[in-house]
């Protein structure tokens, strides 16, 4: 008994030595960087002109024929007029009608270019929401320190703000090494098949390829991410897409002679089996790397858990999954988004019908996804089938050891001093995915500085964002290009 004891007490210290060994070896991945001087920016000319951009409703429809295009070549004047050095400077191409695509030329065509993404395209504006805006989403109005308006997040903030770096740069003289391209489509937030697809196209057939590419993405969180402090996070992969239309079929009839199990309720069975088994959370991958570079900058005790995950994995991930941004990122998720069946109170339905969209985790694909539903539902007389032609899988995973992703961490910690930097999973798709067999590695970042109540502005109600912070992605680009354009 006491040598069984005796035992136990040594496999304990053991356990208890390897624990605290990890956490203390648990290095932080931040960078010491050298203060730079102060970019100079016109504050309230730059905000001007990035209120006038949102007033021309640049708006994608799937339907092309929808399209204004009035507004983008529109758009486009404004364009030339603000930043008139880059029009002189730079190669400038229209693609597809209304897609951009600038060439800087640099010195030394041995080097490869670097590919920065925009897009000049924003989502409609609901007309039954109108009166709640505190400010018109295409007035381009500056209010209480703000610049309000559809596209003052996403993304008009990435097209004005790369081209007012240019534009500094080129009054400063300055002349990259290294050729920089930029490319902004005209149809991301309809899939950008008409926009980024046809300017990857024309590039290839060029034969282009780039070191690395940024495109919109992640942004600086205040109070989002479990640290005291802002949390940068860098897009080093996407979530590929697919949604599944479930159907049923039903007899039909008078509501007073039911079947055992209608088509709704056989419907809803399938439905309900779905949601109670998701597909299972994995900590590895990506969220395992963004927990690589965020734990260390944790509290000791968070410290522990973190850098000991083989020992703490069955109670981390159910308490991560707690929190929604961590549960989509540890998991492919499942949301049932469309209902549809019935015609009459007293009348059996002959069809029900279900959408259901699933964001797939990297590791994850579209085969896997559908087996799963099948598996899980386990009822032939519910038929499942993609809905509509767009499925994307999920991107490759870009490296956190390239130049690229320590350019831009470099140029958040330069300009945004004391912010934690990590990589981490974008949920959505972004007209990246178009350029994926042209560059190495893709990262995607917004450099917009968001709390908690700025979430629900992306493509919602009182889109806009602070003078102050736009200056600040201003200079953010312009030190991500000055770092960017040499060997």
């Amino acid at each position: 008994m006491k040598k069984s004891l005796y035992g136990i007490v040594i496999i304990l210290c053991v356990l208890v030595a390897i624990v605290l060994t990890n956490a203390l070896g648990f290095t932080s991945k931040q960078i010491a960087v050298d203060v730079i001087e102060p970019i100079n920016i016109q504050e309230q000319v730059v905000a001007q002109n990035l209120a006038k951009a949102l007033t021309f409703k640049t708006i994608s429809h799937s339907d092309e024929k929808k399209v204004d295009g009035a507004q983008f070549l529109a758009f486009h004047q404004h364009l030339e007029k603000t930043f008139p050095k880059v029009h002189q400077k730079l190669n400038k191409e229209v693609v597809a009608d209304y897609s951009l695509l600038f060439t800087w030329r640099g010195q030394d065509q041995e080097l490869k270019p670097i590919l920065l993404m925009a897009h000049q395209d924003v989502v409609p504006v609901a007309s039954d929401g109108l009166m709640n805006w505190q400010q018109p989403p295409f007035g381009g109005k500056i209010a209480d320190g703000f610049i309000w308006g559809r596209g003052a997040l996403d993304n008009k903030v990435g097209v004005m703000g790369m081209l007012e770096a240019v534009e500094l740069l080129l009054r400063e003289g300055f002349q990259p090494l290294r050729t920089m391209v930029f490319a902004f489509g005209h149809d991301e937030e309809v899939g950008g098949r008409n926009g980024a697809k046809k300017i990857a196209a024309l590039l290839k057939s060029r034969n282009i390829t780039f070191e690395y590419g940024i495109d919109e993405g992640l942004v600086i969180s205040e109070g989002i991410v479990p640290v005291p402090t802002p949390v940068a996070i860098i897009g080093i992969a996407e979530k590929g897409y697919l949604s599944l239309e479930l159907s049923v079929t039903g007899e039909g009839g008078h509501s007073s002679l039911p079947p055992a199990h209608t088509a709704i309720g056989v419907l809803s069975a399938a439905i309900k089996r779905l949601e109670e088994n998701q597909m299972p959370g994995k900590f590895s991958g990506v969220v395992a790397q963004t927990f690589d570079y965020i734990a260390p900058e944790m509290i000791f005790k968070n410290q522990i858990l973190f850098s000991n995950i083989w020992l703490f994995r069955p109670i981390l991930e159910p308490k991560l999954a707690e929190n929604k941004a961590i549960n989509a990122s540890l998991r492919t998720t499942t949301a049932v988004t469309m209902f549809n069946a019935g015609i009459k109170d007293n009348v059996l339905p002959t069809e029900a019908k279900a959408i259901v969209n699933f964001r797939i985790l990297p590791g994850d694909d579209l085969a896997g996804v559908i087996e799963h539903v099948n598996t899980v539902i386990g009822n032939t007389s519910v038929l499942v089938r993609q809905k509509g032609v767009f499925a994307q899988e999920p991107s490759d995973i870009s490296e956190t050891s390239s130049r690229g992703f320590q350019l831009v961490q470099k140029t958040i910690n330069q300009i945004y001093p004391g912010v934690i930097v990590a990589p981490g999973l974008v949920m959505g798709v972004t007209d990246s995915r178009h350029y994926a067999d042209l560059i190495e590695n893709i990262y995607r970042f917004s450099p917009l500085q968001y709390k908690p109540e700025d979430i629900n502005r992306l493509h919602g109600l009182n889109e806009r964002i602070s003078v102050a912070h736009y200056s600040d992605a201003v200079r953010f680009y312009t030190q991500l290009i000055r770092q960017s354009v040499t060997k």
